[in-house]
């Protein structure tokens, strides 16, 4: 990983109980984030390696987050590198994976996609657990497609028999297109047509209290009812209204603003 150093901010999906670690603090990586959805290996990983108890990220340190990929917020970038290292064989939609990872990283940020046992070893594997593997890792004539469309190109890649590794590189210009809505529906959270990555901003010392809600998210549930069309009229996308008196217990007592699901 090119420039990988005190100064990079780090993202490791699929960190298990955090094998990553010791060679990325020997790199001298000081802002590591792991994610996960085993709470678990999570939890492992903060004891073995003294995690911080938050996960904003305004300091460096070892920090968790539970959930997959898809659902870490855009105030864990801009990050520097994504890692999917032994884990990109099992995530169930690797476009949407490698879309969300690209939306956290600067421009000129890199993903690596690497399994220490190569790849003729993994599709053995996912052979024999279709369920819990159901994607075989890329040869090179496969990276081609699942890029399309994608911010992203293939740097490098290292196909030999012990070894995978496929450097990612985020193009300058962060521009998504060619996702289609057939695709886009697969995800209900990733729509995404033409899409524009911000520009890169630093986090104030202080983050807002809005940034600090609890990671669980709220749930509730009600009927759903007519609304006034401008979802699939104005921006292209399905929507549906639910009652906000459904809503109400669930919110109360928190901050005004814009939520999402």
């Amino acid at each position: 990983m090119p420039g990988l150093g005190p100064h990079s901010r780090v993202l490791d999906v699929g960190a298990g109980t955090g094998c990553l670690v010791p060679h990325l603090t020997a790199a001298g990586v000081e802002d590591y984030l792991a994610v996960d959805v085993a709470p678990r290996m999570l939890s492992r990983l903060a004891s073995d390696h003294g995690a911080t108890t938050t996960t904003l990220g305004n300091e460096g340190g070892v920090r968790t987050w539970l959930g997959d990929v898809e659902s870490v917020p855009p105030y864990e970038g801009p990050a520097d590198a994504v890692f999917f290292n032994a884990v990109f064989g099992n995530v169930p939609d690797q476009r949407s994976a490698l879309l969300a990872a690209a939306l956290l990283l600067r421009p000129g940020g890199h993903i690596v996609v690497s399994h220490p046992l190569g790849r003729a070893w993994h599709a053995a594997l996912a052979a024999a657990d279709p369920v819990v593997v159901p994607h075989a890792l890329p040869a090179a004539e496969g990276w081609p497609a699942l890029l399309a469309g994608l911010p992203l190109r293939l740097a490098s890649l290292v196909d030999d028999a012990e070894c995978y590794i496929a450097l990612l590189q985020v193009r300058a210009q962060r521009r998504v297109s060619g996702v289609g809505r057939k695709e886009a529906t697969n995800d209900p959270c990733s729509p995404f047509f033409l899409f524009f990555h911000p520009p890169t901003i630093a986090l104030p010392a202080q983050v807002p209290p809005h940034y600090a809600l609890p990671p669980p998210p709220l749930t509730f549930s009600g009927p759903v009812v007519v609304g006034f069309g401008r979802g699939s009229r104005e921006m292209g996308v399905p929507t549906a209204n639910v009652d906000p008196g459904a809503a109400r217990a669930a919110l109360d007592g928190q901050p005004r603003g814009v939520y999402f699901g």
